[in-house]
């Protein structure tokens, strides 16, 4: 579907800079609270040794990954039903809030548990909201035309997203820079750091949310929910017609639709896949300064060397492995496709993970170090960009922003599942058997992505009509486009399939 309103180049840069705020908020806000948590061990656990105690630990960054599942689901809920344009910005609000209270944290008199309740409740809620970003500006990058092709422009996406990592670490190592001299002579002073770190995070949401909630409905849900809703109730002409679904209609379509088993099943494998894939990524990047130390890449003489070191140690893998794998998966979906990308990705991370857990013991820090970032430019470059793509595409406008939000938030009870584990695997089976378990769960998620049909070449017309999922469907064709008709046997609609090649 054309739309006849061409964005400008500069209406086309607002958007991605708009819609790229939330997950450049998300990369910044679950990356810090790994260094945040270390920092809040100097400062309020020095009865035990600086460290804050693992379930502690793990319940301050769980509950993150708690409110992201919660956040994900009902946005992706609201979006279908409520329309895009009445929900997206409401995001921002949770997770702008959320950051100011952890910010706030009264600095004296709470006892440590007070500490770790304060902290987890507002994760909680800064969870909410950067998870309701996820299927909002994915929807809305898959559904507006901007420029070059749909796949191009949402997992332009994710480069935001890792962005923002990356930006966590910059503004982590500038502000110990500026804080050294009063934390080397008083370790207290992190607490500055660690307020400042959180808080910069939120600039880019404040400075956007009015432009979100200015911004238009897709053209997809008005001419595939309105217009079809109005058409609809022409044959009564009492019924009063909103630009929404409603909760209850769209529950119904949503029954309706992941009633058919090849839905339910492609839902079910990009769900899975997310959330294999989110036990490595946030095992890493959530214990990324334990998981630096254990290699021996962190170790300083004083508590300022290690949070250095550890700062210096995560920016060389965001440079030398996560973003320009994320660069690369702008192109090779259009190239190679996605299934391709997920299931040669996968085994290839799987391989060098094994290779990292053959060698963990006896390997030196630098080569441990390369082997880490090895692996995370196969997972950002593969498998990470085609687990990301395809829940926007496989499914129609009406489900499009829930199925999304399963997926996500399957991803993210992932997250939550090495959250409260991964210490306790850690010291259990040591980083090589951590390893080699994740080297396991990539091999399965690149063969998983063989349950869902190709979406390269299809448009969201293609989509709409279900067109992916039909039976003898010629996988190379480019483009393919069909009217709806009745259902066969098995719930999918039959329809000519016709070729229109360029």
């Amino acid at each position: 579907m054309a739309n006849p309103h061409e964005p400008t180049l500069m209406e086309s840069i607002k958007f991605f800079c708009v819609a790229g705020v939330g997950y450049f908020a998300d990369g910044y806000m679950v990356t810090v609270i790994g260094v945040v948590v270390t920092m809040l061990g100097y400062v309020y656990f020095k009865d035990n040794g600086g460290v804050v105690p693992t379930l502690q630990g793990s319940a301050i960054k769980g509950c993150m990954n708690a409110g992201l599942i919660l956040g994900q689901i009902s946005f992706g809920i609201l979006g279908d039903a409520l329309g895009r344009k009445k929900v997206y910005g409401k995001e921002l609000m949770f997770t702008i809030f959320g950051t100011l209270m952890c910010i706030l944290l009264p600095w004296k008199g709470f006892s440590q548990g007070g500490v770790i309740a304060w902290m987890s409740v507002w994760r909680l809620v800064t969870g909410f909201g950067v998870g309701g970003d996820y299927p909002m500006s994915s929807v809305l990058a898959a559904e507006r035309s901007v420029f070059g092709s749909r796949a191009k422009v949402v997992t332009m996406m994710r480069v935001f997203q890792m962005f923002g990592i990356t930006a966590a670490y910059v503004v982590f190592v500038i502000l110990l820079a500026g804080y050294r001299q009063q934390i080397e002579q008083n370790i207290d002073a992190v607490e500055w750091v660690w307020r400042l770190l959180m808080g910069i995070g939120i600039i880019p949401c404040i400075l956007t949310i009015y432009s979100r909630m200015a911004m238009n409905e897709t053209e997809a849900y008005k001419r595939y929910i309105i217009e079809d809703r109005s058409a609809q109730s022409n044959q009564n002409e009492h019924e009063k017609i909103q630009d929404k679904q409603g909760i209850r209609n769209h529950s119904t379509q949503f029954r309706t639709y992941f009633s058919n088993r090849r839905h339910a099943i492609a839902l079910f494998a990009v769900s899975f896949a997310w959330f294999l894939n989110n036990i490595s990524t946030y095992g890493i990047s959530l214990n990324q300064p334990t998981i630096l130390a254990l290699i021996g890449y962190a170790n300083g003489a004083t508590k300022f060397d290690t949070l250095w070191k550890t700062g210096v140690g995560s920016i060389i893998i965001q440079a030398a492995g996560n973003v320009p794998g994320d660069i690369i998966s702008i192109w090779l979906p259009d190239l190679i496709g996605r299934r391709n990308m997920q299931f040669f990705f996968g085994i290839a991370t799987a391989v060098v993970m094994a290779a990292w857990a053959g060698v963990g013991k006896t390997a030196s820090a630098g080569g441990q170090i390369t082997l880490l970032t090895l692996s995370q430019l196969f997972v950002q470059t593969g498998v990470s960009g085609a687990i990301f793509l395809l829940p926007v595409e496989l499914f129609p406008t009406r489900v499009r922003a829930t199925a999304y939000g399963i997926a996500a938030g399957s991803g993210q009870a992932g997250g939550l599942l090495t959250a409260f584990s991964f210490g306790n695997f850690v010291a259990a089976a040591g980083i090589p058997g951590v390893v080699g378990f994740l080297a396991s769960l990539y091999a399965i998620v690149g063969c998983v992505v063989w349950l869902v049909p190709e979406t390269k070449g299809s448009t969201l017309e293609d989509i709409e009509n279900d067109v992916l999922f039909r039976k003898g469907r010629p996988a190379d064709l480019e483009h393919l486009t069909a009217p709806s008709s009745q259902d066969d046997e098995e719930g999918v609609t039959k329809a000519t399939v016709t070729s229109n090649k360029a």
